[in-house]
């Protein structure tokens, strides 16, 4: 397996980081190249562009990205606002197939049920990819349908996010479903060849006092210790409920333990009745969570 990662200037530097791609592989032998484009930019014009000319250069490869609050490329905060990773997979037993659903609140735990039967009909499956808008939707339902899936298959991705943080619009886009505000990727991989090992690590230390959860629903925590989720932020930690909320309160997310594993909560909006609104920052693979994986083409 090889990998190309690079950020998106222009269309010139674009082709420019294709054409080293395909030098690469007119050398090699090969069986998938897969796009994954990640843009710190909602302006569906730009990222149709950049999606065109990846297809135009290689029709026969997956392509697929969501929206992000910022991208990291080579281990370094990139400053462009689409980066591109390129992932070439070598041998001819490895296999994939892209997928790509709408949905929302109503349809989270069925689109959930399409996923494992298109599992089931591949038996070659060892992972499963997820990128998916999370905003509006609970991702409680989502992760806990999954707990029937054969654990040897690992399950990770994650959520896209506007670069705006104090905004709900987000998206997923690729090359079986195009551009969609509500939806979820799925790329499924495996074959005789391919291996994964997936790490859970979060990297954070809980900081304070322990709070116990006494009202919560969906995506909304109303009390800790009886008291609206908001006070305890503004006591302990001086947030105020403004414009400025979501920003303060990223450097301090919820910290707990579910099922044995290290789960953390960011909130992104404060409510009314001071309950907040979260998103999940980091999960594990069985919920359906970014984690540091490296797939193998071959032991």
């Amino acid at each position: 397996m090889k990998q190309f990662q690079f950020d998106y200037h222009s269309i010139t530097t674009l082709k420019r980081d294709l054409d080293k791609i395909s030098l690469w592989c007119k050398s090699r032998v090969f069986s998938h190249v897969v796009f994954q484009i990640y843009s710190n930019s909602m302006d569906k014009g730009q990222i149709d562009l950049v999606c065109d000319v990846i297809s135009q250069n290689f029709p026969n490869s997956i392509y697929m990205g969501c929206s992000t609050g910022g991208n990291i490329i080579d281990g370094r905060i990139s400053n462009a606002e689409i980066s591109v990773v390129c992932t070439i997979f070598e041998y001819p037993t490895t296999q994939l197939k892209l997928l790509q659903y709408t949905m929302d609140a109503d349809n989270a735990v069925d689109v959930v049920g399409s996923i494992k039967e298109e599992i089931k009909a591949n038996p070659w499956v060892k992972a499963v990819e997820l990128q998916l808008t999370t905003l509006g939707v609970s991702m409680t339902p989502f992760c806990d349908a999954f707990k029937d899936v054969d654990p040897s298959i690992a399950i990770f991705g994650g959520g896209a996010i506007n670069p705006n943080l104090t905004s709900t619009e987000t998206c997923i886009f690729s090359n079986v479903g195009g551009y969609s505000g509500k939806g979820v990727l799925v790329l499924l991989m495996g074959g005789e060849d391919f291996f994964v090992h997936t790490t859970h690590v979060i990297g954070w230390k809980p900081l304070g006092r322990e709070f116990v959860v006494t009202k919560a629903k969906g995506p909304v925590l109303y009390e800790l210790n009886g008291e609206p989720a908001y006070e305890i932020y503004h006591r302990y930690l001086n947030i105020q409920n403004d414009e400025h909320f979501i920003y303060n309160t990223l450097e301090f997310p919820l910290f707990y333990k579910r099922n044995g594993i290290d789960i953390m909560r960011a909130p992104v909006a404060c409510n009314e009745d001071g309950s907040v609104s979260h998103v999940v920052g980091y999960r594990r693979r069985r919920e359906g969570a970014p984690c540091l994986w490296r797939p193998v083409d071959h032991s």
